[in-house]
């Protein structure tokens, strides 16, 4: 068994979109919330807890993995 971290940090969210390379926008795709959430997240100086958690590990230990998580924007 491993231990996890059951936070993450505003820098960590912010490295982990520019070193994919993808916008606020497209990261917020990416990992299922809105742009506004991510703006916020990488704004405030707090512990970020949830699945976003366990999602940027996975994302940060496997980045070919990226493409295949990557959900098509909904169409109105």
């Amino acid at each position: 068994m491993f231990a996890l971290k059951d936070y993450i940090t505003s820098e960590d969210i912010k490295n982990l979109r520019k070193n994919l390379g993808l916008t606020q926008k497209e990261f917020a795709s990416l990992v299922g919330t809105s742009k506004p959430t991510i703006e916020r997240w990488e704004k405030e100086n707090a512990k970020i807890t949830g699945p976003i958690v366990l999602l940027s590990k996975m994302i940060n230990d496997y980045p070919d993995y990226v493409n295949r998580l990557i959900i098509p924007e909904k169409e109105f």
